[in-house]
């Protein structure tokens, strides 16, 4: 009997530590997969931010370049509306120099002008003799006009004129000059 508990003992306490080797072995590999998952899963959210990163790396790196394509191409833009503008500031400088001379040249032509017609005008010493009291406002708008003053004698008489003809400018001192012309031959006819 004692043999044969023992020996049913032994096998019961075999059949438990094989039980208990068995549930260990299952809870060991059970704790393995749970961390083999574990680990794959910290592996699968360390890929997924790596890939996060790298497109987020690309993305960024392609704003960038195409920011920096725009910035280029704008600058060359730029940069030939500066050529162009340097040119037609050239050009306009040249123009300006060139009408500048000409209105020196018109301006030193209607000067000498001027000197003609006030040449035609009666001096200051002759109306002294000729008129005992008198004045002249002659103020024209231009260099030269179509305002004019004549004083001659004949017979012992004077005879004076004062005129606006028409126009102003050169087309009025053209008209005075015409004036002056004609009044010096009716005096004379």
């Amino acid at each position: 009997y004692s043999t044969f508990k023992d020996s049913s003992l032994r096998e019961e306490n075999l059949k438990q530590i094989s039980e208990l080797e068995t549930k260990y072995e299952t809870e060991r590999i059970e704790r393995e997969n749970v961390l083999l998952n574990t680990e794959n899963l910290l592996q699968e959210a360390q890929n997924k931010r790596q890939r996060i990163f790298l497109i987020s790396v690309i993305g960024i790196s392609g704003i960038i370049l195409t920011f920096g394509f725009v910035v280029y191409r704008q600058y060359q833009e730029k940069k030939k509306a500066n050529i162009l503008l340097e040119e037609q500031n050239i050009e306009i400088k040249q123009q300006r120099d060139q009408i500048f001379q000409q209105k020196q040249e018109i301006t030193d032509s209607i000067q000498y002008a001027s000197r003609i017609q006030n040449a035609l005008l009666p001096p200051g010493e002759e109306l002294d003799k000729l008129l005992p009291s008198y004045f002249i406002l002659n103020k024209p708008r231009n260099i030269v006009s179509g305002d004019y003053y004549w004083v001659a004698t004949k017979d012992k008489k004077v005879a004076v004129a004062v005129a606006d003809c028409t126009g102003h400018g050169v087309p009025g001192a053209f008209m005075s000059i015409l004036g002056i012309a004609s009044l010096n031959e009716i005096l004379n006819k």
